[in-house]
């Protein structure tokens, strides 16, 4: 057993602790950014759903740093409808989180990002998934000068390892 420090009061604690004695955090250690994997507390972080499709389906709150999800999902000024030419960077629609969200949506598709003015779906492009790690991707994410989503492999050598680390 080692001692460490709540992110919430900075009050020290064991790393077993379930909550903290001091402020009574049901998250003491934080949550786990989902695009680069370090710690934040919930509050500083940007949350949206992910839906895991098992046999009874179910959806789960994820965490991003704010800087992460601009960093990954903010689309490349140049991006624009292909159909009329209209920008599509910075409209109502096309944030990051926007983004982010519909990505691990599957009720929602990438056909949903219609441009304002034509009404042309798609796009964006359809929804890839990462070669590493499954995570949905976008066109403008993907290949050789694309974003990425923050693909950084954990330290740990699997998915549960530094889940319950």
């Amino acid at each position: 057993m080692a001692l460490t420090k709540c992110l919430d009061c900075k009050c020290q604690l064991s790393d077993s602790a379930l909550s903290c004695p001091n402020c009574s955090s049901n998250e003491p250690f934080g949550v786990l950014c989902e695009l680069c994997f370090t710690r934040l507390r919930r509050s500083d972080g940007i949350t949206s759903k992910r839906w895991h499709n098992t046999v009874e389906g179910y959806w789960q709150d994820i965490v991003a740093h704010k800087e992460c999800l601009e960093r990954y999902f903010t689309l490349p000024s140049e991006t624009k409808c292909r159909e009329c030419g209209k920008r599509l960077a910075g409209l109502e629609g096309f944030s990051p989180k926007e983004l982010w969200s519909i990505s691990w949506d599957p009720f929602r598709h990438s056909s949903d990002f219609t441009c304002p003015d034509c009404g042309k779906t798609w796009v964006l492009g359809k929804i890839m998934s990462c070669d590493k790690c499954s995570a949905p991707l976008f066109p403008f994410q993907s290949g050789s000068s694309g974003l990425g989503h923050g693909h950084k492999s954990p330290k740990k050598n699997s998915f549960w390892d530094w889940l319950f680390d």
